[in-house]
């Protein structure tokens, strides 16, 4: 967060984008891909039919069943192949699936054999099928996998991801702005990231301050891909900021506004105190722990 908040005083001293500060932009605008959420195949559906209608033309969900952990491995399977068939029947052919396993299973073995089932829903790529430090593990994937491997949002710095380039483990690299080490570490990793071929999808489940910051990003990296975006959860933290920050027709368009392009709303802020969050702990129905 301080990373950014400098990068954004610089910019307003400057009278700069930050994008400019970076080097400048390399595309006018910024492609956003949408989180389909639901329980059931029915609702994958009608959640991405709505959001179809809301312009998006690329989707994120997670395959598996949230209980996927207490049922038989086969019927999650199967579970998996029906949620991917309702989505695909309500977007059609010509829109992005992509899917995020949540580095959720141990077995590598596992990892192929949903990709077995989900692979044939013409995916943008599988996200996180293994922990991105398990170099090995993701390398076998990819080597086997017919579809984009895509994982990092846990990495820190360049020289986590210049291993995870270097053993082939990975096609589209996720760095957390917040998280890799700030803007400029995230422009040396995108350019190592080029020199293997490899794109750029930013992680970004967070509030609108990240948001921008992947925009910026973004704009000044030439091997950019796409950008995370949950707009219904962010609806709930547009209060916060003074200028609107929402995708047109799944793009956001690079802002020309000093700095971030964005000011905050001191009042809203102040009558939000933080609130504590839990992610929960997951379990399998032996009651032992699973991988978050």
């Amino acid at each position: 967060g301080i990373d950014l908040a400098l990068w954004d005083i610089a910019g307003k001293a400057a009278g700069l984008p930050v994008y400019s500060l970076l080097g400048g932009k390399t595309r006018d605008r910024v492609r956003v891909y949408h989180g389909i959420y639901g329980d059931s195949p029915k609702e994958v559906g009608e959640h991405a039919v709505r959001l179809m209608d809301e312009g998006y033309s690329a989707f994120k969900t997670s395959p598996l069943p949230s209980n996927w952990r207490e049922i038989p491995w086969r019927q999650a399977l199967r579970e998996a192949d029906q949620r991917m068939s309702a989505i695909r029947d309500a977007i059609g052919d010509s829109p992005d699936l992509a899917v995020d396993v949540h580095v959720a299973i141990r077995e590598t073995a596992l990892s192929l054999e949903l990709a077995r089932v989900i692979t044939p829903y013409r995916l943008m790529f599988i996200e996180e099928p293994a922990r991105a430090e398990f170099i090995e593990s993701s390398a076998e994937l990819r080597r086997e996998f017919r579809v984009a491997l895509a994982t990092g949002e846990n990495l820190y710095g360049l020289h986590r991801y210049t291993e995870l380039l270097n053993a082939d483990a990975v096609d589209i690299i996720q760095p957390d702005l917040l998280c890799c080490g700030g803007l400029l570490e995230a422009k040396k990793i995108a350019a190592v990231a080029e020199a293997h071929y490899v794109t750029v999808a930013p992680h970004n489940p967070l509030g609108l301050i990240s948001t921008a910051a992947g925009v910026h990003h973004a704009a000044s990296i030439n091997n950019f891909a796409i950008l995370e975006w949950h707009g219904d959860h962010k609806k709930k933290k547009s209060e916060f900021i003074n200028e609107s920050w929402v995708p047109a027709n799944g793009y956001f368009e690079l802002p020309t506004q000093p700095g971030l392009g964005m000011t905050l709303n001191h009042d809203a802020i102040s009558a939000n105190p933080p609130a504590q969050w839990d992610r929960g702990f997951a379990t399998y129905s032996d009651g032992s722990p699973g991988f978050l």
